[in-house]
């Protein structure tokens, strides 16, 4: 249980996660069915599918996630020489 709780979800395998697409979109990965199979097991598919999830999200999320530091920097960057220019400006007008 431990394991699962500390699993490095951002860092999960392209490899595992193609192995477990097909599994999960299989027609007997019901969750009704796993239920009914075992308990312990409906929650392990429950958290594989979630992770899969997870993975998909931060395929989408990851990119924009780097464009925003991007911005950020830039505009900070932007900020400091408005601020430089603001000074002269306050400087002149004195």
């Amino acid at each position: 249980m431990t394991r699962l709780q500390t699993y490095d979800k951002d860092n999960i395998p392209p490899e595992k996660i193609e192995k477990l697409k097909p599994l999960i979109e299989a027609p007997d990965y019901e969750e009704s069915k796993i239920q009914n199979a075992s308990t312990a097991a409906f929650g392990l598919s429950k958290w594989c599918k979630a992770m899969v999830q997870y993975d998909e999200a931060m395929k989408v999320v990851k990119p924009k996630q780097e464009e925003l530091k991007v911005a950020k920097e830039l505009a900070a960057a932007a900020q400091a020489k408005w601020d430089v220019a603001l000074e002269k400006l306050r400087a002149v007008e004195a």
